[in-house]
């Protein structure tokens, strides 16, 4: 899947392109990403003319909910996307190309992390630290300027630049407005600029999506890793897929999430399945396989370009018995997705560290 595929057609950053296989990493973490509630609304180079999403993502659960108004070309759209524990992805009031469900969903999470991560070069002390309206005036000669989530990610190369505004508000929520230069006028094929403003704020019990919540009207995807063919080869990447069940609410949702979590198989003491695993070691994404001591279930996390999920919901399985997996050698194993058969290869016997997916 490009960048370009996955959000900057969407939100036209044509200079934003990279394979994912490619894209740079890991992607830091820092201050400004515990800033959980959000108001952005962004305006950019080519068709769109604007957009807004205003949303909050759990610190603890993976639940997260964005409401969306954009316009494209003249044509307005608005809607609704809910994440339910990391898990499954419910979406109301908007148009998804089918096989690229999760591109919307990336559009949002991928340019709040741009501002977010620009905040941090260009106000490294964090946001605890604006007190009063503060001038932005950043410009980066040396490195480039990257975001990541569990599916797609994006770099801009230098030079690149941040300019405008942040000023506190009530409760630690911080205001803002910015332009993100990329490139310079002198070589137009690579220079544009990205208009943001908004807001940003932390709330503990944010999003606040209840069991209650009904789902009548809303389209569910099931989340997580997926093989496809692209030609003769079969890829793995990570997105959604239409779930197979028909819940009325979030509850039931997360009832079956639970379901899907008992772990299958049992534990077989002279393996260790424990590490980073991909189709191929030189790839930029792949699972991270962890159990929280011998004799446990094993947790397998999907690993992207922004580095591997960290929320807590990885899928639970002792490999040895489970009919979804083969385990061909000590550092080979397979595990059906769909209706493929994906193979992984242990690449390092150390899960990667926070943040990261490099071997």
């Amino acid at each position: 899947m490009k960048i370009q595929d996955a959000v900057a057609a969407a939100l036209a950053l044509a200079a934003m392109t990279a394979q994912l296989a490619e894209a740079p990493g890991p992607v830091e973490a820092h201050s400004w990403d515990r800033l959980n509630v959000f108001t952005l609304k962004m305006t950019g180079p080519g068709p769109l003319d604007e957009v807004t999403w205003r949303g909050a993502a759990s610190l603890t659960s993976g639940d997260i909910r964005i409401d969306v108004e954009q316009s494209t070309d003249g044509k307005k759209q608005k809607g609704t996307m809910m994440v339910v524990a990391g898990r499954v992805l419910a979406v109301r009031g908007l148009e998804l190309p089918e096989g690229a469900e999760i591109d919307s969903l990336d559009a949002a999470a991928l340019s709040l992390r741009m501002v977010t991560a620009s905040l941090a070069r260009a106000l490294p002390a964090g946001p605890d630290a604006v007190k009063e309206r503060t001038k932005v005036d950043y410009l980066e000669t040396n490195s480039a300027l990257q975001a990541g989530t569990q599916s797609a990610g994006a770099s801009i190369p230098p030079p690149w630049s941040l300019k405008g505004f942040v000023e506190p508000q009530r409760a630690g929520a911080i205001n803002f407005e910015l332009d993100l230069t990329a490139g310079t006028p002198i070589k137009p094929e690579t220079y544009y600029i990205i208009r943001y403003s908004g807001s940003l704020a932390t709330s503990p019990s944010a999003p606040g999506i209840v069991d209650s919540t009904s789902l009548r009207g809303w389209t569910v995807y099931s989340l997580g890793p997926r093989s496809r063919k692209q030609g003769s080869s079969t890829i793995m990447d990570y997105g959604a897929s239409k779930n197979a069940r028909s819940p009325r609410t979030v509850g039931q949702l997360r009832a079956a999430s639970k379901e899907e979590d008992k772990p299958a198989g049992k534990p077989d003491a002279t393996r260790d399945f424990t590490g980073f695993w991909k189709e191929r070691c030189e790839q930029n994404f792949g699972v991270r396989i962890q159990r929280s001591a011998p004799g446990a279930p094993y947790s397998i996390s999907f690993c992207g370009p922004g580095g591997c999920d960290e929320s807590g919901n990885g899928r639970m399985t002792y490999i040895n018995g489970d009919r979804r997996f083969q385990v061909v050698g000590t550092d080979e194993i397979k595990e059906r997705l769909g209706d493929e058969w994906t193979t992984y290869r242990r690449c390092s016997r150390e899960p990667p560290k926070k943040g990261g997916n490099k071997k």
